[in-house]
């Protein structure tokens, strides 16, 4: 019985190992990932936004309402003015001229998100239903 409870507690102390790991393993973080992390959710909840307001009155997506979305996030015409950008100019960042990778992935995930919630996209709908889905899926990005 005892080498049953020692097992038990080797096979605990190994699971709660692998599972917290340690101080040396542990991600590194970083001000500047943190920020890059909430450029990332402003942008995505800036175009789900524009996206909510399509459905009210269903005029269409707005496309001045995205393109400044877009700006805030890579800075526009001056990429120098991009969020990530700024931050790799004033911050030790861990990664560099990746904003269009990440800005890629954040477009391809508003468009799911809409595409799950308004299945007649690009067409207008006037679906209040479908608008408070995309406000819902905006707030839990940020």
């Amino acid at each position: 019985m005892k080498h049953v409870s020692s097992a038990i507690i080797g096979a605990a102390a190994l699971v709660t190992l692998l599972s917290f790991g340690t101080a040396a393993s542990a991600p590194t973080l970083n001000k500047c990932s943190s920020k890059k992390k909430g450029c990332v959710a402003k942008k995505m909840a800036g175009l789900l936004k524009c996206h909510a307001k399509a459905n009210k009155p269903p005029v269409g997506l707005d496309p001045l309402c995205i393109q400044k979305v877009k700006d805030k996030f890579d800075g526009g015409a001056d990429a120098t003015k991009g969020c990530f950008e700024k931050l790799e100019a004033a911050l030790g960042c861990l990664t560099y001229d990746d904003t269009a990778t990440v800005e890629a992935k954040i477009d391809a995930f508003v468009l799911d998100v809409v595409q799950e919630v308004s299945p007649t996209f690009p067409a207008p709908s006037n679906s209040a239903c479908s608008a408070a889905k995309k406000k819902c899926v905006s707030k839990k990005t940020k």
